[in-house]
This record gives structure tokens, sequence and C-alpha cells, in this order.
């Protein structure tokens, strides 16, 4: 008998580790929740035995359950990414099949559904052909791009704060395959009006104390030469003004490539 007691202490404490490993596995799955090892006492009586007091017999892992805590909220780069503060579960589909998650990791596939990493389709309130929500009618997420025109970059708002030490090139003219002709460069994605995504990248050289000149690239060439990839659009810059080339010209240039 006290055998098989110290045998049941073992076999629980197995089953508790096996439960704690679990959790530290998972630690960093998205919207995974922990569990914990819950135990009972197990008696010993026999058909003629009697007693108010029994002697126990050791323990029994009666149940392992779920603790729905509330989990922390990350910030990531996908705008479809979700969380929930709170209860509540997501729902989706697997043609039918529904299943419910309080992972938040959703894109869209080849035909604009809102899905989750194994493809199931997000389910929620849709709307009709005149974008009014249907609260009563619980279907497939989709992501209509039929409606939504490409629309052009017109204005790039930036903030720069470039070095004061760094000293004037000697290597002239600028040329973006040089970098000892350019002080520093910095690129950022601007949309022609189709759609289409280009890379505007700007250079800068110091010319004088405080004094810069800004060449701008997009592509690798120049907007407004197309044809042109050596000479770039530039504008002399200041440490407290910015004149010349605008992302608006930029962009118009850019639109009909």
């Amino acid at each position: 008998m006290s055998f098989n007691i110290g045998l049941s202490g073992i076999k629980a404490a197995s089953s508790d580790l096996n439960t704690t490993g679990n959790n530290i596995a998972n630690a960093s799955t998205v919207g995974f929740k922990q569990s914990r090892a819950e135990f009972s006492d197990v008696y010993a009586a026999s058909v003629l035995g009697s007693g108010s007091n029994p002697v126990g017999s050791g323990v029994l892992l009666s149940n392992v359950s779920q603790l729905f805590n509330q989990g922390t909220i990350d910030s990531t780069q996908n705008a479809l990414d979700m969380a929930i503060n709170g209860n509540g579960f997501f729902v989706t589909s697997n043609n039918g099949a529904v299943s419910y998650t309080r992972a938040g990791y959703f894109g869209t596939d080849k035909n604009g559904y809102v899905v989750d990493n194994n493809g199931y389709r997000l389910q929620g309130y849709p709307v009709n052909a005149q974008g009014q929500l249907q609260s009563g009618v619980v279907g497939d997420l989709r992501i209509e791009t039929s409606n939504q025109a490409p629309k052009a970059t017109t204005q790039v708002s930036q903030t720069f704060n470039l070095n004061s030490t760094n000293t004037v090139p000697t290597v002239t003219p600028f040329n973006s395959a040089d970098p000892t002709t350019y002080n520093s460069s910095t690129s950022v994605n601007i949309y022609d009006s189709q759609g289409n995504s280009h890379v505007m990248t700007q250079y800068f050289t110091k010319t004088g104390a405080n004094t810069w000149t800004m060449n701008v690239l997009v592509d690798g060439r120049n907007p407004a030469s197309p044809a042109d990839d050596t000479t770039a659009i530039s504008s002399a810059t200041t440490a407290a003004a910015a004149t010349g080339a605008t992302p608006a010209s930029v962009a118009a240039a850019v639109a009909g490539s």
C-alpha cells in the first residue's frame, strides 16, 4: 500500500511537470492560455470497512484546466492583426466548420477574405452593396478592393536631423553610386496614380556650415527625365528650411511611369 501511495505521488508530480513544460513551451504562442494541473485525494475503503476517517490511498490528477487570464497585447506591423481585450473569442469558419480562437494573426487570401494562419475565414457582420452594416447576419469578412481606386502620393512630411559634424565631400559631382559624393541618404515608398509602389531616395550632401543639398531619385532615376539615371532632382537646404523639389512634384512626375 505504501509503495502505491508513493507511486501515485510520482505520477502526479510528473503530470504537473508536463503541464508546466507545455506552458513554458508555448510562452510565445499567440493566443495561448496557460493550463493548471488540479489534483484530488484518493481514499481507500474495503467492502466491509468502516470508520469515519478512512486512510488515504494517494493522489490522482483530476483535471487540467485552462486559465483564461488577460494576456499582454503587443503591437505588430500587420494592419490586420487584432487582439481581444477582455472576454471573448475570434470566430473562424473552415467551409462551415466553426472554430474559436484568441490568436489574432490575420491576413487576406487571394480572394480578399480575412483569414488566419490556417486559412480559416474570420466571421463577423458583413456589409451590403451600399456599404451598410448587416448586424443580423454573420458571414465571412472580406475586404473589397474594387471600390478603392488607387491614389497617388501627393505629400510627404519629413523631419530630419542632419549631423553638423559631417565634412563637405571632396568628390564631386553627386553620384548615387558613389557614397563619397554625399553624406547620408534615406528612402521612402511613394505611389503613382495606378497604385504602383516606387522608392524615393533622398541624398544629403553638406556644402557648408549648416547648409546642405538634397538630391532625389525615384527608383534610381530622375523622375523628371526617366531615361536619365545620372541626374537627380536637386534642391538647396539649410538648417532652418528646405526649398526646391517637393514630394508633390516628384509624385506627379512618377504618375505616368
